[in-house]
């Protein structure tokens, strides 16, 4: 019943999914700015977007069933609705928050998976939008145990050269800080470079890992 000045939605992916309780309970607020703050407003599909604009400006992108038609799950679509939505959107850049950091350096390594990888790399289908996020699980080894036999989690291509990389590294008394977009993946790390170098420290942050260890777990590292 309350009519707020403001509204401020952190972590607003959460209402990516226009179907959830969450998402038609936070649409339900009367306010005259609503404001939605996220790293990833984009996660799984464009619709994400969809439903994330409906808080802010519901007209914006018409109704869900015209957005679907105006804006397929492809790079041209997305294109078209980054201008659309540019003018209500500010984007923090790393380069504005942290400009202490040393240059970064990037550097792209082709890796080429294993036979019976590939085998199934390719029976997921050609590498376009619908099939992005089931190929990205795939090449970053996220898939349920069952489904990474054979071979074992530290034969695969990935895993293998990662491995490879971490114990020069350790060799050299230096550290490393390593990222995957996925928890199993994440987990089956840990407990590998546990096994292969149990006097150094490991441990993992995701986003069930309490607020309450996170700075132990940093403080430790």
């Amino acid at each position: 019943e309350i009519k707020w000045d403001v509204v401020v939605l952190d972590e607003a992916q959460k209402i990516r999914n226009p179907d959830t309780r969450r998402a038609e309970a936070v649409k339900e607020l009367q306010c005259r700015i609503p404001i939605a703050v996220t790293g990833t407003p984009v996660e799984n599909g464009l619709q994400d977007l969809w439903s994330i604009a409906e808080f802010i400006i519901p007209p914006l992108l018409g109704s869900r069933s015209e957005f679907e038609e105006n804006f397929p799950d492809d790079v041209s679509a997305a294109r078209r609705l980054g201008q659309i939505i540019s003018p209500i959107t500010i984007r923090r850049l790393v380069a504005d928050v942290a400009d202490d950091l040393p240059e970064k350096r990037e550097f792209a390594v082709p890796l080429q998976l294993i036979d019976v990888d590939r085998e199934r790399y390719e029976a997921i289908g050609p590498a376009i939008l619908p099939n992005h996020a089931k190929l990205r699980v795939f090449c970053s080894h996220g898939q349920v145990a069952d489904e990474l036999q054979p071979p074992r989690f530290e034969d695969r291509t990935k895993v293998e050269h990662l491995l490879s990389i971490l114990e020069e590294l350790f060799e050299n008394g230096q550290k490393a800080l390593v990222f995957t977009e996925y928890v199993k993946t994440l987990k089956r790390l840990v407990g590998e470079i546990g096994i292969r170098w149990p006097a150094a420290f490991v441990s993992a942050i995701y986003g069930a890992t309490s607020p309450d260890v996170r700075p132990r777990i940093l403080e430790d590292f």
